[in-house]
């Protein structure tokens, strides 16, 4: 083997070894977590957003629990497709798939209050969308996995989905499918991740997402809602290019839930934006569910609970 060649595998080898140790090191930090007392909410749900949970005119944008360490492994993916000296094919597949397999790992805490909340709002929304690529909200919500391209082929958009669902009477496809926007760790080849996957599927991601903002409400949770991702930016531009020609009253609020110290950067993100800064002033919420991650599941439980989805004294369940 060449100098350089024994190089880009001792690389290569450090890359497995980082994903492998971070991956161990979450499992166990997961497995010494004990349940704690329920956390008070001090930013309790707005009532708009109440009443959107009551009319059952949202849409569910969830990233939820693992999204950290989802991040951390996904890190490690970005390096090996893009990894300097070009690796050969074996080390890209062998990297590659080490990283997709611990995320298939992933499992959530299915007796969490932020578990039990989500399966809650799970029944009334319109769609459950999530742009992680694990299975935890496939699991928490007991759905099946589907991509925007398979909506798009059978029904020709996401609205014309949900409303054949709701003509038929039945529990319809749309009430039993979480939207994987980015793909999936069970199909590599779908997964979305760098410029040239966003470029590839940014046709198919705007013709089922813009017909679902211009009619429902999203509800954004565990993540910043997109003010600067290479899908969702293209897609707030094009709404609020387009609203002066609308009767802008009409066009739904859209609620990002953060953090109260990361709201702050969430609404500058928004709201200076040059192009879609003064529409999302009007219909983008940034809504603050407490001050530190635990107290998004007692946030939610109790949003759920105030639409009179779950019982309001669920205190038993751990966050």
């Amino acid at each position: 083997m060449s100098v350089a060649g024994f190089a880009l595998a001792f690389a290569a080898g450090l890359v497995a070894g980082w994903l492998l140790k971070t991956f161990l090191a979450w499992r166990q930090q997961q497995c010494q977590q004990r349940p704690g007392p329920v956390l008070p909410i001090p930013f309790p749900p707005p009532e708009v957003l109440v009443q959107a949970v009551k009319d059952e005119q949202l849409v569910l944008l969830a990233g939820f629990d693992y999204a950290a360490a989802q991040a951390l492994l996904l890190k490690g993916m970005q390096v090996i497709k893009g990894f300097p000296g070009h690796p050969t094919a074996d080390e890209k597949v062998f990297l590659g798939e080490l990283t997709l397999v611990l995320l298939q790992q992933l499992q959530p805490d299915l007796d969490s209050m932020t578990a039990h909340a989500i399966r809650a709002l799970g029944k009334v929304v319109k769609l459950a969308l999530t742009t992680n690529y694990d299975g935890v909200l496939s699991t928490v919500l007991g759905r099946t996995m589907t991509s925007p391209a398979a909506v798009l082929q059978r029904w020709g958009s996401a609205v014309d989905y949900v409303e054949a669902g709701e003509a038929s009477g039945t529990v319809a496809r749309h009430r039993k499918e979480l939207i994987q926007l980015h793909g999936s760790v069970y199909d590599k080849g779908s997964i979305v991740l760098l410029d040239p996957e966003y470029t590839a599927t940014q046709t198919d991601f705007q013709k089922f997402m813009l017909p679902l903002v211009g009619q429902y409400s999203l509800l954004i949770v565990g993540s910043r809602g997109g003010a600067h991702d290479a899908h969702f930016t293209p897609m707030w531009q094009h709404v609020a290019a387009n609203w002066r020609r609308d009767d802008s009253s009409s066009h739904p609020v859209h609620t990002v839930l953060a953090l109260e110290r990361e709201s702050p950067a969430i609404r500058r993100e928004f709201y200076s934006d040059a192009v879609f800064g003064d529409w999302a002033k009007e219909h983008i919420s940034v809504v603050e569910y407490g001050t530190q991650h635990a107290q998004l599941g007692p946030f939610l439980h109790q949003l759920a609970a105030q639409a009179g989805l779950e019982p309001s004294n669920s205190t038993k369940l751990t966050q």
